[in-house]
Formats: C-alpha cells, sequence, structure tokens
C-alpha cells in the first residue's frame, strides 16, 4: 500500500498571505480615492511607470516638474529645485501616495504595494 503524505500549510504561510491581502486592500482603498479625486485634478496628467529602467529618470522628471503646480507646492522647495524630505500635511503627503500609486503599473505597482513603510508617504516614496 502506497500512501502519499501532503503537507498542509503552516499557520505562518497563512498569516503571511493574510498580511499581504489586508495591505493591497488598504493600497486599493488608496487607489480608489485618488481615483475619486482625479476628476478635480485633470489639469495635471501623471505619466505611467511600469518598471522599465531605461524610462524611469523621464517619468521622475516628469513627476517632479509637477510638485512646484497647486495643490503640490509645499513639497517642492524651489531653491534647490528638488523634493523636501518631511512635510506636516499628512492627508496631502496621503494624496500624492495614492496619486503616485496611479502612476505606476505592473512591477513597478507590485513592487511598491508590499512596501509597508512606504503607505501613505508619498514624499518618501518619491
Amino acid at each position: 500500500m502506497n500512501t502519499q503524505v501532503t503537507s498542509s500549510p503552516t499557520s505562518n504561510s497563512g498569516d503571511n498571505q493574510t498580511q499581504m491581502i489586508v495591505m493591497m486592500a488598504k493600497s486599493f482603498s488608496k487607489l480608489s480615492t485618488a481615483l475619486a479625486d482625479k476628476n478635480t485634478d485633470m489639469k495635471s496628467n501623471w505619466p505611467k511607470f511600469a518598471g522599465d529602467a531605461k524610462k524611469f529618470c523621464s517619468w521622475y522628471q516628469a513627476i517632479i516638474e509637477q510638485l512646484p503646480l497647486s495643490p503640490w507646492k509645499e513639497f517642492y522647495n524651489s531653491t534647490v529645485q528638488d523634493v523636501v524630505s518631511t512635510a506636516s500635511n499628512s492627508t496631502l503627503n496621503g494624496k500624492l501616495y495614492s496619486k503616485l500609486l496611479l502612476s505606476l503599473e505592473g512591477v513597478a505597482l507590485q513592487h511598491i504595494v508590499s512596501r509597508k513603510h512606504l503607505r501613505e508617504n508619498g514624499l518618501l516614496l518619491l
């Protein structure tokens, strides 16, 4: 008699899957908020980035060009022409995170969604 023993998934792998699903649900919730805001923010088109290293510089530069415009002005330091390192407006920083998520696709989006420390921190994501 030949019996096969199948291993059941460990509770740890189940916990990891649950955590990943929760993280993805939170990210998609932020995306839906950003999509709702999209109608009010039509004057700026943010380019898409899918992870091609050759296209990163042009994508990043296009994003940086949006920051001196309203409503992102407080995230841009015009004297050094770069992004500020911190900001007190957490709501706007969360919106920046959402806008950046909307501009990501494919591998680039998957890579960012899995990073808990970046959640709702658009400046850190940049």
